[in-house]
This record gives C-alpha cells, sequence and structure tokens, in this order.
C-alpha cells in the first residue's frame, strides 16, 4: 500500500490508509505500507496515538523525499518521492511476494508510476482519489508559461494512463465518480472500473471516548477552513444570536479566520483549540450540542468529518452547495439541518437555527449507519482486490 500521508501523521487521508490496514486481514490480506520518513510530513502535526490501528506484524518501510529543486518546480510533494519510492516499491513488491498494488493520493503524482510498475513486475494495482487530481475546482497551476502548459498537459496524461491501466480507481464520493466517468467517456475507461469507497467512521474509535462536558452551549467545527471554506457568514450570524453559546475551533489555526473573530468581537467567545490528537478531537465532537460543517465551492467535495459526526447522534448545521454530496448525507437524518452558501439571508437563516437548537437542547443517542463503518469498507476494498487477482 504506497502511501505518502501515514500514521503517525495526523491528516485525515492517513486515517483513511490506516483504518484499512486495520482491517484488511480479516479479510484475508497482508498489507505491506510503504511511505515517506515522518520528517518529511510537511505541515503535518503527529498524532502518534493513530498508531494503534497499526498491527504489530505489518511491515511499514520509510522512505526518503529528494530535495531536488528541479523536481520541487514541479510543485507536487509526490514527485518528489518518485527517486526513492521507484525502487523501494520493486523492491518490496520482490520480498514480500506482493500480489496487488494499492496507490492513493493525494499527493497524486506518484500515481504516474503506477503503470510502470505495473509492467516491471506484472502485479495490477488499485487507485485511491481521496480528492480529485486534475478534475478539482482547485486544481491550479501556472499554466501561462510554456513550462507551466509543459507540466499541466504531462500530469493530465499521467492521470489518464494511470486510471485506464488501473484495476480499479476509487473514489470517495458519487460525484467525484460521475466527474470521471464523464470526463473519460470515449476514451477507453470503462465505467465498471471507477467504483466508489467513502470514507466513514470506526465504532471502536467511540468505545472509550469520554464526552467533554461544556458549561454552556457549545457548537463544534473540527478541521481546516483554507481558502476555499468561508467561516464569516457563520461568525457574522453566530455573533448576532443573543444567547449564551460559544464556538469552539479544533485544527490547524488560520490567521486569516482569527483576524475574522477579532474584527467582529467574539474573542470571548470563540475557543481556538489548534491540533488535538484525533481521539481528543472525538471527544470534543461527543460532548458538542452542534456540529458545524461549512463546504467549499466544489459540490462533489467529500468532508471526512461529516461521517464521526453522524455517528455521534449529534444535530449537525451544514453551509455547502446545494446538490451536492454534502447536503444528502446531511439530510439523511431530520434533526440536522442543510442550508444553501448561495441561500438570500444567509446570515439570518444561520443564526435562525442556531437559536433554534440552543434552545431545543435534548438528549442524543449515538448512531449506526452500516454503510459509512470503516470494517464493512474494507471489505469492500478487499472484495476488489480479490476480484482484481482473480
Amino acid at each position: 500500500m504506497i502511501a505518502y500521508f501515514f500514521p503517525p501523521c495526523g491528516v485525515v487521508g492517513a486515517i483513511r490508509v490506516a483504518k484499512f490496514v486495520k482491517y484488511l486481514k480479516e479479510f484475508g490480506w497482508l498489507p505491506i505500507v510503504l511511505s515517506v520518513e515522518e520528517k518529511n510530513y510537511e505541515g503535518c502535526q503527529a498524532d502518534y496515538s493513530l498508531l494503534s490501528d497499526i498491527p504489530p506484524e505489518t511491515p511499514v518501510i520509510h522512505t526518503k523525499v529528494s530535495t531536488s529543486r528541479t523536481l520541487n518546480n514541479i510543485g507536487s510533494r509526490g514527485c518528489r518521492w518518485i527517486p526513492y519510492l521507484l525502487p523501494a516499491a520493486l523492491r518490496a513488491i520482490k520480498d514480500h511476494k506482493v500480489d496487488l498494488v494499492y496507490f492513493t493520493g493525494d499527493p497524486f503524482f506518484q500515481f504516474g508510476m503506477a503503470p510502470l510498475v505495473k509492467r516491471l513486475t506484472k502485479r495490477d494495482y488499485v487507485l485511491d482519489f481521496r480528492d480529485m487530481w486534475t478534475l478539482s475546482t482547485y486544481w491550479a497551476m501556472n499554466a501561462g508559461s510554456v513550462k507551466g502548459r509543459l507540466i499541466r498537459a504531462l500530469i493530465k496524461r499521467m492521470e489518464y494512463r494511470a486510471i485506464k491501466d488501473s484495476a480499479y480507481s476509487v473514489f470517495v464520493t458519487q460525484g467525484m465518480r460521475g466527474k470521471y466517468a464523464e470526463f473519460y467517456n470515449g476514451k477507453g475507461i470503462s465505467e465498471d472500473k471507477l467504483v466508489v469507497i467513502p470514507n466513514g467512521y470506526d465504532l471502536e474509535d467511540f468505545s472509550s471516548v469520554v464526552p467533554v462536558s461544556f458549561d454552556r452551549f457549545t457548537i463544534i467545527y473540527s478541521g481546516k477552513f483554507w481558502s476555499f471554506r468561508d467561516p464569516l457568514p457563520f461568525l457574522k450570524a453566530f455573533g448576532l444570536v443573543d444567547a449564551d453559546i460559544q464556538f469552539v475551533h479544533m485544527g490547524y489555526i488560520e490567521d486569516d479566520v482569527v483576524r475574522m473573530v477579532k474584527s467582529l468581537g467574539l474573542e470571548n467567545r470563540v475557543r481556538f483549540l489548534g491540533y488535538v490528537e484525533h481521539k481528543e478531537c472525538l471527544s470534543y465532537v461527543c460532548g458538542a450540542d452542534l456540529l458545524l460543517v461549512i463546504g467549499g465551492r466544489d459540490k462533489t467535495e467529500p468532508t471526512t468529518k461529516i461521517y464521526e459526526y453522524l455517528a455521534t447522534g449529534k444535530p449537525i448545521l451544514a453551509i455547502a452547495p446545494r446538490g451536492g454530496e454534502i447536503e444528502g448525507i446531511v439530510k439523511s437524518s431530520k434533526n440536522n439541518t442543510f442550508i444553501d452558501i448561495e441561500e438570500d439571508n444567509i446570515e439570518e437563516k444561520i443564526g435562525a437555527k442556531i437559536t433554534h437548537y440552543s434552545k431545543a437542547r435534548t438528549a442524543t443517542t449515538p448512531q449506526n449507519n452500516e454503510n459509512f463503518e470503516r470494517r464493512r469498507l474494507t471489505r469492500m476494498l478487499a472484495q476488489l482486490f480479490d476480484t482484481a487477482l482473480a
């Protein structure tokens, strides 16, 4: 299993792979992991508690990453990994008698070497798209220069060849799969090879969670905002609600968001916890009264936090594009609220919902939607592996 991000790296992409590794043995597959050295997890906080998911007998091979200025100029961590990844992968396949290779991204550049690995080793492979690559709304590269246009063309070709030669390409949402099926329609890629295995939650993660006890109504948001998830409408609405409530954010503290909070005079009602380990994060989520989701402009966007939110049974307030993945998931429970990010008078509507939830504070019970349970999702992946190997 070739994964740039892997525990102790604490990003959500590392958790997806870790859960597959945790449960694959139950379904007849013994994973071998190939990742980068911990020092190369750029911008990633370490979460050593995630290592408890990795069976002790699992071989985990760590490689270096190139510091070449030429490769760095291409702008992909995956590109800088290739010089060390390719020989390490070939050696691991031979030494461990590997039957099938799994690549996950992002970063995606290592997908480009998958067809070569297949030709050299006669081993088929499965791609796992945790996000979209070249079809992403946020995929940006300077294409104004000749070099930029050449790199963009190369990456598009790499993606096409990687998908075409794969046994299967896995996507985390139906919307992502649909975009790729439409884009590659008539280009020699069978839709049967494009499958969906969503993100989810692990019931075992909740078994020992002790919810944080808050002294007032608390809204929680876990994760990053970045430039494509705008918290300003929520913060404005939150500031106008005349109630004893607080907003708690867990995740990378972004200067722009801190400035928003200060400009609105909300310093005494908003808490920034910074990055917290996954299990501690669940304690806060389970103790909250209302869980917040803010989506970007891409309707296919998968936000992993939403699945663990669902597992708690707590009400969810989602602000996202209408007709997207988030809307469908949130509306699966009548206790949740969805508000379109293009809604007129959006701040007024958000504020009304916050007020409603704060007044109608009721006990909740954990939910178990088996469609999103990590053990079941790993069984789906193992079945793909079985079919690819048959």
